[in-house]
């Protein structure tokens, strides 16, 4: 009878140790992971361009973007558009001029053509206290 108890636990020691030789699919808790993390991206609007011919406005509920915009003196074609969800306008002010749009309908577009001396001028949504809303900026023009 000494010989099935030893046979027995014979198999059972080679079972645990080839079980115990088994590979894992699994990284082990101690490896780090060798994948860097990818770097963080950012996105800046360009620059208004020194010394326009011409300057694109965009309105949107309280904000003109850009809220500075340069241009040359001389004839100025100012695009103001309404990428908000309610009427805006835009007013130009400043150097003896005062020009500006008409009512600008949600999702449209409306040019003024201006003719600019150099000095700074003031822009802004002249409708019901649009301005004192944060919808104002200036344009420089050199």
């Amino acid at each position: 009878m000494r010989y099935p108890m030893i046979a027995v636990a014979l198999v059972s020691s080679g079972a645990l140790a080839v079980a115990g030789c088994g590979g894992s699919s699994k990284k082990s808790a101690s490896s780090p992971a060798s994948t860097p993390a990818p770097a963080p991206t950012t996105t800046s609007a360009a620059p208004p361009a020194a010394g326009a011919a011409s300057l694109t406005i965009g309105e949107t509920e309280y904000k003109l973007t850009p809220s500075q915009g340069n241009a040359k003196a001389g004839s100025v074609t100012i695009t103001a558009k309404n990428s908000g969800a309610i009427v805006h306008s835009l007013e130009v002010q400043g150097n003896g001029v005062t020009q500006k749009t008409g009512n600008i309908q949600a999702g449209s577009s409306a040019t003024l053509k201006v003719n600019l001396k150099p000095g700074t001028y003031q822009m802004f949504c002249p409708i019901d206290g649009h301005r004192a809303l944060g919808m104002k900026g200036t344009i420089v023009v050199k």
